[in-house]
């Protein structure tokens, strides 16, 4: 669920970031603490899935299928 929101507030701020030229500002720090976030998320997630023996491969993968 978390993720979700974090999805969420990722897609609301992308509005928010962009100058007239629809260029997205990577430095902005809500941007960055959330993409942490998700980060720490996936991290979590990879790890028990590894300590519950699955082989996890791409993390990214995963959490698009969590998102779906």
């Amino acid at each position: 669920m978390e993720l979700e929101l974090l999805r969420l507030m990722h897609m609301n701020r992308l509005y928010l970031c962009r100058d007239e030229n629809r260029v997205v500002d990577e430095t902005d720090v809500t941007m960055l603490a959330r993409q942490r976030r998700t980060h720490d998320i996936m991290r979590e997630v990879g790890l028990k899935m590894f300590m519950e023996g699955s082989r996890v491969i791409n993390l990214q993968d995963v959490c698009d299928i969590m998102l779906k």
